[in-house]
């Protein structure tokens, strides 16, 4: 059995740190110098996933500017804490295909990629900001919501990786992830509608919307692993980086990516 969960202990101390900064993020929301470092932890977060993506991209031809698609992660969420607008999002693609001009050939290739890039990644990351802090700093925004999105989009990722391991023999998808079981997928389905229905006095929703919305977030959290094993598996590579138990950033926020945009149209639209 210890073979089962080998890297379990990697897992759990890496993703300590990362709770340690919810917990600092959640009691100090009302006070500016933790807005800022949440916001700093976000931007390092963005920046580490951006430089991932840009890895997975050389694998497959000439790639947009890793030290550009850097510097916009890091831009973006301090951009959006100081001045919150969607404004800078059409700016920071202005400008980044006005940097293509440079060097014209391969210019379609670096455009598209690194312009999926501020879709796949800024944008959810925008979200989360704009729940987080509406008004910008200062601003005091539904932690509440956030903390709800966090746990029922990993609780999925808990669920199916326990009960996979244990219980799982039936591939789920074995050509993208060839280790994800349909026992795993069904138990992370079911985990995100348990933690919906237990969270939903706490975010003020009926019995009923946390049912749909837990559905419906747990298997958005499931498609976004999967979608993410895609990019993986045609660049060739196990994980988006070799963060002992995690793999890479990419490998830890790829459910996030696809949840958040759901959870911040029904709350918002």
């Amino acid at each position: 059995m210890p073979g089962v969960f080998h890297d379990l202990s990697k897992r759990l101390s890496m993703s300590s740190g990362i709770i340690l900064m919810l917990v600092i993020s959640f009691f100090g929301k009302n006070y500016w110098p933790v807005q800022f470092l949440t916001v700093l932890f976000v931007a390092t977060i963005t920046m580490a996933a951006m430089i991932e993506y840009v890895a997975l991209v050389k694998h497959k031809g000439d790639p947009p500017s890793k030290y550009l698609l850097a510097a916009i992660g890091v831009f973006w969420p301090f951009a959006f804490f100081f001045f919150p607008s969607w404004i800078w999002l059409i700016l920071i693609f202005l400008g980044f295909f006005i940097y293509n001009f440079l060097s014209i050939d391969c210019a379609i290739y670096r455009v598209a990629t690194g312009s999926f890039a501020m879709l796949y990644i800024l944008v959810p990351i925008g979200m989360i900001l704009s729940i987080l802090y509406p008004g910008g700093m200062g601003s005091k925004g539904d932690v509440n919501l956030v903390v709800y999105l966090l746990a029922v989009t990993k609780i999925a990722d808990i669920g199916g990786y326990f009960m996979g391991r244990l219980f799982g023999k039936k591939k789920l998808a074995p050509k993208i992830s060839p280790s994800k079981t349909v026992v795993g997928a069904v138990f992370g389905l079911l985990s995100s509608l348990l933690m919906s229905l237990f969270l939903s006095t706490y975010v003020n929703i009926s019995l009923y919307e946390a049912g749909v919305l837990g559905i419906i977030l747990g298997g958005a959290a499931e498609l976004g692993d999967l979608a993410e094993s895609v990019l993986k598996r045609d660049a060739q590579v196990k994980d988006s980086n070799q963060i002992p138990g995690l793999g890479g950033v990419l490998d830890l926020i790829d459910s996030l990516l696809f949840t958040t945009p759901i959870l911040f149209a029904y709350f918002r639209f």
